[in-house]
């Protein structure tokens, strides 16, 4: 994977992706350890364990042109926006 991305892309482009990857997981993780109950926290628990199955499977499969990569991503991101957006709401009230 990493010598796929490094080859395709550059120094650059690897330091790039592993830096999405490592935004989307520790992102998605506060969500699914910190919300309590509800649908964010089933979602970022889903998003997170879709991921971590794709790039689970990229050891056998590319990785950088996985269409359900770039949605666990999409999908994670979201329900962290939305945490936090809801987040900074409680905390203004």
């Amino acid at each position: 994977m990493a010598f796929t991305l490094l080859v395709e892309y550059g120094l650059i482009g690897l330091a790039l992706f592993t830096w999405l990857l490592w935004r989307f997981v520790s992102r998605t993780w506060i969500v699914a350890r910190r919300e309590q109950t509800g649908i964010l926290q089933s979602v970022a628990t889903g998003a997170l364990a879709a991921g971590i199955g794709v790039i689970a499977q990229s050891f056998t499969y590319s990785l950088e042109t996985s269409k359900f990569l770039w949605l666990a991503i999409g999908v994670g991101m979201a329900v962290y926006t939305m945490w936090m957006r809801g987040f900074r709401e409680e905390d203004s009230l």
